[in-house]
């Protein structure tokens, strides 16, 4: 479950980060990718994700891998708003809140199908 959590926890962080560049980075230049310690940062996050991911599937069958993905959909909002200040509205919580009643749905099916 660590490799699974680690996982997650870089691409929201990969996603945080890409952010950061973005709204520091002006003009678009070669030279200002490359002398931009966030965007650096995150394709780090990004390798090392990527280095996780094949422990994760091992572990785990694809289709619940990719599944606990969504929890980054869930999560992203909230850090958003938190990180960013940007708002969070009625929307984003209903959206959220549907993602995450999907992944309950999806769950205790697979449940079910256990005690069959």
């Amino acid at each position: 479950m660590h490799w699974l959590l680690t996982s997650l926890a870089l691409q929201l962080l990969v996603l945080v980060l890409a952010k950061m560049a973005a709204l520091r980075m002006r003009p678009f230049t070669l030279d200002n990718l490359l002398h931009n310690p966030p965007l650096l940062a995150s394709v780090l996050c990004l390798a090392c994700q990527a280095l996780i991911w094949p422990l994760v599937l091992r572990r785990y069958p694809l289709f619940w891998s990719y599944l606990a993905t969504t929890l980054v959909f869930v999560a992203i909002p909230a850090v958003s708003h938190w990180v960013f200040g940007e708002p969070l509205s009625a929307g984003n919580l209903a959206g959220a809140i549907t993602i995450a009643a999907g992944l309950l749905v999806l769950l205790s099916d697979r449940r079910e199908a256990r005690h069959d």
